[in-house]
């Protein structure tokens, strides 16, 4: 069944709208530049005419070259403070929309103009033409404005000239307003399938993404994305002075679990740790696999108190947790220390050491630096 209006898929209609906003933004800047740059070479040579451009016969050319310049440079100067930003959607709307019909309004005046004064309608031709690629996402919007265009032209040209002179250029446009709609529908279906392209290609990189940042094993992010993600969180952290913790967590006896139980049960063990771990942390928190028996918990925004506690919290709902595959509870080592506006690498190594200080005082504890 063929598709008089083209349209993505209803899962991607709401991403095609927020996608063709942005297009549409840019061609209107675009037609607005050339406006400017056509419409200011027609007015300095209209204005060659001296005070005669203010004349009867003329000062329509002198308003309409005039209105085209100033409502382009309205659009320019008001484009950049439109894009993303969501209190300004109505005005975004507004603008994608209104300069499309404005320069339609535009060229069909024109082209009425050109036939009355044995022109033809050249002018009318080449606008409908143009305004049929622009309007992305808005086809049906266009075709009726093809049509309302036609209609005013027709009506135009059926008031100032005679019966016998109107027919042919009206037919012309008809014929032209046909094309141009026959040549909408094919740019809006080939810019749909571009887009879904794009997405399809989008979302096939942001999981080959995904996954170099994911540990095979635990499902949990691996040792590379938190090294990545701490180089972003810590510029951010120095510069609002925002409180951030690290817990380094060892799984207490791993090398003998996976000696004398196999390693099956050894890499079960780090599956349903890292489960329970991720399980009971904040959205905003990152747990990782840092190296073989050990994960990493970036505690964003978290001060010393509540990181400590954190880590308590994590200690006690593993020593509780039934692991009877393993033949007896499992317990974890945690190492704490506070972000102190140090280097990536210096905040890691002071978690390091900690966490070797508290596997020394003894296993299923907490130690922390910053108490």
């Amino acid at each position: 069944m063929i598709q008089i209006i083209p349209k993505p898929t209803a899962d991607l209609l709401e991403s095609y709208q927020r996608h063709c906003v942005k297009n549409n933004l840019t061609l209107v800047g675009y037609f607005s530049v050339l406006a400017i740059i056509v419409f200011g070479l027609h007015l300095i040579h209209h204005l060659r005419l001296g005070m005669e451009v203010f004349s009867a016969s003329m000062i329509l050319y002198t308003l309409l070259y005039s209105f085209n310049i100033i409502y382009a440079v309205i659009n320019l100067l008001i484009l950049p403070k439109m894009r993303d930003v969501a209190a300004l959607q109505w005005l975004t709307v507004v603008v994608e929309m209104a300069y499309p019909f404005f320069m339609a309004l535009v060229f069909t005046l024109l082209g009425v103009i050109g036939v009355t004064q044995e022109g033809g309608p050249v002018p009318f031709v080449i606008g409908m033409f143009v305004i049929s690629v622009m309007l992305q996402g808005h086809y049906l919007a266009l075709l009726v404005l093809l049509a309302s265009c036609w209609t005013l032209f027709s009506l135009g040209v059926f008031y100032n000239v005679p019966l016998q002179q109107a027919t042919s250029p009206i037919m012309i446009c008809f014929t032209v307003i046909l094309a141009s709609a026959v040549i909408a529908r094919l740019t809006e279906k080939s810019r749909i399938e571009l887009f879904l392209i794009i997405e399809e290609l989008r979302e096939k990189n942001q999981l080959l993404v995904e996954m170099s940042n994911i540990d095979t094993l635990t499902g949990i992010y691996n040792r590379k994305h938190f090294l990545q993600l701490l180089e972003s969180e810590i510029p951010r952290a120095r510069r609002y002075k925002r409180s951030m913790g690290l817990l380094l967590i060892n799984v207490d006896d791993f090398t003998q679990i996976n000696e004398t139980l196999s390693h099956d049960v050894g890499d079960q063990v780090l599956v349903d740790v890292a489960k329970l771990i991720k399980s009971h942390q904040r959205e905003i928190d990152v747990v990782c696999r840092y190296n073989n028996g050990e994960l990493s918990v970036l505690l964003v925004e978290t001060n010393t108190a509540q990181s400590v506690e954190v880590a308590q919290r994590i200690r006690t709902l593993i020593e509780s947790h039934d692991f009877s595959y393993v033949g007896k509870s499992v317990t974890v080592s945690i190492g704490h220390t506070q972000y102190r506006q140090q280097p990536a690498n210096e905040f890691i190594e002071s978690a390091d050491k900690i966490l070797l200080e508290s596997k020394g005082l003894g296993k299923n504890r907490v130690t922390s630096d910053s108490v």
